[in-house]
């Protein structure tokens, strides 16, 4: 019905950590985020909200990633479209590690290509990145990927 609520699911010390909300209708305009207690029940840590827009159309970028060297620096290159939407104040760009969980490694403003060199990856890797356009209330209006990388070791 919109209005606000609180979604409260337990996870264990060595659970797999995530949620998955099946108490949605399309269109939806949400917003989670997790916080963290210790044994007594006090708050020890929170994230910061995640918007998802639910049941509506999302802009598709295309993202191109690839083994690259920059001067004598080498890493991940990743590439990706202009969004289209007219509120986009800047790119976050995501990166999983093998089996990890996803990180944010990069905020990319509008006055900069639309471009991230991930140099904390190298030969032997296998990552999985993608990126989304964020408008100035932290919404996802657009997303590329995911991109999935397997980097072969050098022989």
């Amino acid at each position: 019905n919109g209005s606000p609520r609180e979604l409260v699911t337990t996870v264990g010390a060595n659970a797999r950590l995530g949620y998955f909300d099946t108490d949605v209708a399309a269109p939806s305009s949400l917003a989670y985020s997790v916080i963290s207690v210790n044994r007594r029940g006090r708050l020890t840590g929170r994230s910061v909200p995640v918007r998802v827009q639910y049941g509506q159309n999302v802009e598709q970028l295309r993202m191109a990633c690839e083994p690259d060297f920059v001067g004598s620096e080498r890493g991940v290159l990743c590439r990706w479209s202009d969004s289209t939407q007219r509120d986009v104040r800047g790119y976050v760009v995501y990166r999983i590690m093998g089996r990890d969980q996803r990180e944010v490694i990069a905020r990319v403003g509008l006055n900069v290509h639309n471009a991230h060199f991930d140099t904390d990856v190298g030969p032997g890797s296998t990552v999985t990145y993608s990126v989304a356009a964020v408008d100035r209330a932290g919404s996802v209006v657009a997303l590329g990927g995911p991109r999935l990388l397997t980097w072969p070791v050098a022989g």
